[in-house]
């Protein structure tokens, strides 16, 4: 899991284990450095999708 400094959102992307975690984390950080950033609109419809879920997850 990767934080995005900027929005303090996180990415988590899968790897294949490595040979050692040192390239496991290697791979793991390109591999989110290279992702696509699958939201990139306003903040508040994230707060607002994730109060419509906590409310959803109640019931």
């Amino acid at each position: 899991m990767a934080i995005i400094k900027e929005t303090e959102l996180f990415k988590v992307v899968n790897v294949p284990i490595q040979d050692t975690v040192e390239k496991f984390v290697q791979l793991a950080t390109v591999t989110a450095e290279n992702q696509k950033e699958h939201f990139t609109g306003n903040m508040d419809a994230i707060v607002n999708i994730s109060s419509f879920f906590r409310q959803l997850l109640s019931i």
